[in-house]
């Protein structure tokens, strides 16, 4: 069944992924850092867009005008299936349009650091395959 954007509430494995880039502590001169794929750790999630490929200037104005993110400088890119070989899946919920979360992070009750020690880990391999372009 299609969310309201009109993309399926099942996020395919080729589709375009966006995160946005709100810190200068998400991305230096050339690369995306793996700060810019931790999660929050209030919900353990990770909020990004299902970006379908439309130009840079289309996922400027999502950033700003959609997700309410004034000091977006940019995107890190990546295809679905890099999250789900890290163990991750999608929840799409189209709140804002286009919106989905990142899930499945390990959380370890019993041992916190080593968990937070993982998400490190599953955020510094995503950012080695992500596409940093940045707005003008």
């Amino acid at each position: 069944m299609p969310l309201p954007s009109g993309l399926p509430e099942i996020v395919a494995n080729e589709e375009p992924i966006s995160r946005f880039l709100t810190s200068r502590n998400h991305y230096n001169t050339t690369v995306v850092k793996p700060s810019a794929f931790i999660p929050n750790p209030k919900d353990g999630c990770l909020s990004v867009a299902r970006h379908n490929a439309e130009p840079i200037e289309e996922s400027e104005r999502m950033a700003r005008e959609d997700f309410n993110l004034p000091k977006a400088s940019g995107v890190a890119q990546l295809a679905a299936l890099a999250f789900r070989k890290e163990g991750l899946d999608f929840r799409a919920d189209d709140t804002p349009q286009r919106h989905a979360d990142v899930i499945g992070w390990p959380w370890r009750e019993d041992d916190p650091e080593y968990g937070k020690s993982e998400r490190k880990l599953i955020a510094a391999a995503l950012a080695q395959q992500a596409q940093r372009m940045m707005y003008r």
